[in-house]
């Protein structure tokens, strides 16, 4: 078998900024995808005050990154976009260079301070007030932070989760206003809310929108599960909502692989490649998928087997009246590369792609990510305190864009299931179909084999795999009012949020 570069490092990342304000207060961001060199960044017509910026995705790591400048003049950066962590950073001198911002202003010197999940990382540095744009719009005294002392961490992140998650709130201060309440108090959006659609694993484009979301870019109603709080605070810390059942859909039968009292919480998070999920899961589906283990701990599997069965996982959100999102096998194909950056192979010519989930261990929350993310159309409402769901639209080209305010948001909840997590004290900063049914398959780019099928050319039985025995640590079941405790979970998300980006095992994030 091929040596393969470790593919567990996968994160989301990211935007590149272009585009003017239009009608709704909405800020705008088409998705691109190319591996490493950004096209030109296009321009589409858009209502008034809204503003688009290409976000753009390197399908070798699963990066999406935000092009975006700082300062005056503006300087340009790339960073990751993160729902994960809460705080906007970059690198110093070498990226940006405060003495060339006349706008710049020092607020904290010394005191900003984040350590992410992989061994050895750190980053250390000043708070600092100056101007950011992106997507044809400008946020001015944006509180962000230069970094000077940078370990094992690639690239600066732009966190737009709650500021109760920000890095100064782990260290026992105050929270200052986020980039998200900066764009509400500069006007640029209405309200503290946001809509992700990625699109498929190859798609060329995609978007992401301030302040709004696009009745054209899935089927169905959206639904929306409340956001979990943490259960020491009573605060919400992170984009956890309660996940109540996982089906398995071979397109010829359905049989849930969940107990009928399960009840977790898990974490919709941007800034991770992977998706996390509870260990006997993850054993029955990594046998399901004929999944083989290569040295360094990747589950590897024939891309041409996934990418051509008919059928999917199915995710149920907040009980039986909860969105469905069905994601297809073959979004859980990644492309497996060889360490000179090569699509690695099986010995009669196959490709190998790697499993995009992995078993939740005990310092782990339970993260969706990406694998799951691109087949979902996921409203992020901060202000109204929700999460909406619908099933993506692969490749729409159809836009109808519309504002969210206060007074009006996307859907009404429509479960009272309750997960909490428990947060746990830390050293130091961290890192941060209709109805849901009938998944569109998206554009593939697998290559097209010649070769006798490999060995792992084939899935499982359906009838094979057993119903998840393990009992949801709620103990009460998918009905209202279920409590799931997380010991942990606070510092764990914090750390998950964004440790997969610099690479490492998520095993071994805290």
């Amino acid at each position: 078998m091929a040596v393969l570069s470790s593919l567990r490092g996968l994160v989301l990342m990211g935007l590149a900024a272009t585009t003017a304000l239009a009608e709704p207060r909405v800020l705008h961001m088409p998705i691109t995808r190319n591996a490493n060199h950004p096209g030109p960044l296009a321009k589409r017509a858009s209502p008034s005050n809204t503003a688009q910026v290409t976000v753009v995705n390197d399908i070798s790591y699963g990066l999406y990154y935000v092009n975006a400048t700082v300062g005056t003049p503006g300087q340009e950066l790339s960073l990751v976009l993160d729902t994960g962590s809460s705080d906007v950073w970059f690198f110093g001198p070498g990226a940006y260079d405060p003495k060339k911002s006349s706008s710049y202003k020092l607020l904290n010197k010394g005191d900003f301070e984040i350590q992410y999940g992989t061994e050895g990382s750190d980053v250390q540095g000043d708070y600092i007030s100056d101007t950011i744009s992106f997507g044809g719009a400008t946020v001015k005294q944006a509180t962000m932070a230069v970094a000077y002392q940078v370990a094992q961490v690639p690239t600066g992140i732009m966190g737009i989760g709650f500021d109760t998650n920000e890095a100064i709130v782990a260290e026992g201060g105050q929270p200052y206003k986020s980039i998200i309440d900066r764009m509400v108090a500069e006007g640029v959006i209405s309200t503290k809310a946001y809509s992700l659609w990625l699109n498929d694993l190859f798609s060329s484009d995609g978007n992401c929108l301030f302040g709004g979301y696009d009745t054209k870019k899935f089927s169905g109603n959206l639904l929306s599960v409340p956001i979990q709080p943490d259960a020491q605070s009573g605060q919400l810390t992170s984009m956890t909502v309660a996940w109540t059942s996982l089906s398995l859909n071979t397109g010829s039968s359905t049989k849930s692989i969940t107990p009928s009292n399960f009840a977790e919480p898990a974490l919709l998070d941007s800034g991770t490649t992977l998706s996390i999920i509870p260990e006997q899961l993850y054993d029955e589906l990594h046998s399901f998928f004929e999944a083989q283990d290569d040295e360094s701990g990747n589950a590897i599997v024939d891309c041409g087997t996934l990418d051509k069965a008919d059928g999917t996982l199915d995710f149920q959100f907040g009980g039986s009246k909860g969105p469905v999102i069905k994601v297809p096998f073959s979004e859980f194909a990644l492309p497996a590369t060889t360490t000179i950056g090569t699509w690695a192979q099986f010995d009669d010519g196959s490709y190998m792609c790697v499993l995009g989930m992995q078993p939740q261990t005990e310092s782990d929350p339970i993260i969706l990510g990406d694998t799951f993310l691109r087949s979902a159309y996921v409203v992020y409402d901060l202000d109204n305190k929700q999460i909406s769901l619908a099933q993506t639209i692969f490749n729409a080209t159809d836009s109808n864009v519309v504002e969210i305010s206060k007074t009006s948001p996307v859907a009404s909840v429509v479960t009272g299931v309750v997960v909490t997590q428990t947060a746990s004290a830390g050293s130091g900063g961290v890192v941060p179909g209709e109805g849901g049914s009938g998944a569109t398959t998206g554009g593939s780019s697998f290559p097209t084999e010649t070769a006798v099928a490999s060995a792992t050319n084939s899935l499982g039985d359906i009838s094979d795999v057993p119903t998840s025995t393990a009992t949801s640590s709620s103990g009460g079941g998918s009905g209202a009012g279920a409590t799931v405790h997380v010991p942990g979970l606070l510092l764990s998300l914090q750390a998950a949020g964004l440790s997969t980006l610099i690479g490492g095992a998520l095993v071994a994030l805290l």
